[in-house]
């Protein structure tokens, strides 16, 4: 195989391993991050050496103010991504798409040193400083951004044929990271409580590293506008272009104020327009009241860790065990279940909206099921069975893409999907300090959680599940 053939191979191989290795990152600190937080606010209430037992840390005081700083963190944190996606987005078109990545990891890695540092000094500072690391996430966006980054550089980079299949592949890394991710974080957790925090400081200094060698096509192409071209076309102009303006009239963006204000003004009114295609329809309340809501439920999910831990006095780091369940339907339902009924029911020639209506009331009926069997359940096992179902409700969003995209214009399709980017991040602003809130209910002294986040998240799938039925989205 010659030069010419590999290369654009590992081009595209740099940009899986970064979006792989960000989301590694993610996953693999979902539970140590919660653990870091209660062993800081267990060592401030009941004092110590620094050896807390975690099974003193399971009373009521302890665990409310856990969920307080978890869903107020979940709510600073999705601010910044909201705020500045516009701005990130103009700036990859301006400067290329790598200052943008390298800027979200930076971001990305001060915010889990501020972390790990206000909690390794608890004696010193209030846990609740952790909320201000959110604001260091207005350097590149965070996660959000980064990816969104990664996907506009293979979409750049491939051609029609190949771009679906890629993309395809792409969505299959966090199901995987969510497989591997807890069990590498349950080991490490018994080493130290800060040793998966030294990886994924390891993975995001191979992040960087690998940045500089990920090939920017829209530079490649010319589309970003450096101030070098800009004045070598006003030098060979015949002096009437004004500046900033070249001689075939494309001005390039000016990094100020007013530019980016500009830019934040017109996101805003494309994600306007796109919401008003939705409304348009009765599909289309349906879709967007989904895609806000479905998210709000889903937040009890990042509490289940401490719910579990406290009901039934696991070890945080034998709670892993939950996302490898989810993570586990979550892979059979999109890579397995889901692809196969699809293309029997297809080849049945049943319309594609139907399989794709069918499909989110499934999905949303083993939701209603699996977070009910969440809040009763009597055993680990039953809970972890009940996340097993949570995975396999995971279905849902790509089902609710597809009828979303066969509801709209199809020329509007950048601004759904901007619609449902925004909607994700405003039910995050929701869903951490409502579900953090509802968790906190029935717990007192000897009682643990009364797990109200499970059932509310449930009857928000019944209030979904009953619109897809009564109303007449199908039409």
């Amino acid at each position: 195989m010659s030069i010419e053939e590999v290369a654009p191979r590992l081009r595209v191989a740099g940009q899986f391993a970064l979006y792989i290795l960000f989301n590694f990152v993610t996953l693999l600190l979902e539970v140590p991050i919660v653990r870091l937080l209660e062993h800081a606010i267990c060592y401030r209430r009941l004092g110590g050496d620094g050896a807390v037992d975690e099974r003193n840390c399971k009373i009521p005081a302890v665990q409310d103010s856990l969920a307080s700083i978890t869903g107020w963190k979940m709510f600073f944190d999705a601010v910044p991504g909201l705020v500045m996606a516009v701005y990130y987005g103009s700036l990859a078109d301006r400067s290329g798409r790598r200052i943008v990545l390298a800027l979200s990891a930076a971001g990305y890695t001060l915010m889990l040193g501020w972390v790990v540092v206000i909690c390794s000094l608890p004696n010193i500072y209030p846990v609740s400083l952790v909320w201000v690391s959110s604001l260091l996430f207005f350097i590149g966006g965070g996660q959000r951004i980064f990816n969104s980054i990664v996907f506009t550089l293979i979409s750049d980079s491939l051609d029609e044929s190949k771009r679906a299949r890629r993309l395809f592949l792409l969505a299959v890394g966090p199901h995987t990271c969510r497989l591997i991710s807890p069990v590498i974080a349950s080991v490490l957790m018994e080493v130290s409580i800060r040793a998966p925090f030294w990886l994924a400081f390891s993975c995001l200094a191979l992040i960087f590293a690998i940045i500089p060698f990920v090939e920017d096509a829209s530079v490649r192409r010319g589309t970003r506008y450096t101030r070098i071209e800009a004045s070598s076309e006003v030098a060979t102009s015949d002096g009437d272009a004004e500046p900033g303006e070249s001689t075939t009239g494309r001005r390039f963006a000016q990094p100020n104020i007013r530019s980016w204000c500009g830019s934040l003004m017109t996101g805003a009114k494309h994600v306007a327009m796109s919401i008003y295609e939705l409304f348009n329809t009765p599909a289309g309340w349906f879709c967007l009241a989904s895609f806000f809501l479905k998210r709000v439920a889903f937040a009890s999910e990042g509490f289940a860790f401490q719910y579990a831990s406290e009901k039934f006095g696991w070890e945080l780091r034998q709670t892993t065990w939950l996302r490898t369940a989810s993570a586990a339907g979550a892979v059979v339902v999109t890579l397995a279940v889901g692809p196969i009924v699809g293309l029997i029911l297809r080849r049945r020639e049943v319309p594609a909206a139907v399989v794709d209506l069918n499909t989110i009331r499934s999905s949303l009926a083993m939701l209603i099921v699996s977070f009910f069997a969440a809040w009763k359940a009597p055993s680990m096992e039953i809970l972890i069975v009940a996340m097993v179902g949570c995975g396999l409700g995971e279905a849902l969003e790509p089902a609710l893409q597809a009828f979303a995209l066969a509801s709209t214009d199809s020329s509007r399709n950048a601004q759904l999907f901007t619609t449902i980017a925004q909607c994700d991040t405003l039910a995050e602003l929701v869903g951490g300090p409502l579900m953090a809130a509802l968790l906190s209910i029935g717990r007192g002294k000897g009682h643990p959680s009364a797990g109200i986040n499970f059932i509310a998240s449930s009857s928000i799938f019944m209030v979904l599940l009953g619109s897809s039925l009564l109303s007449n989205i199908n039409r």
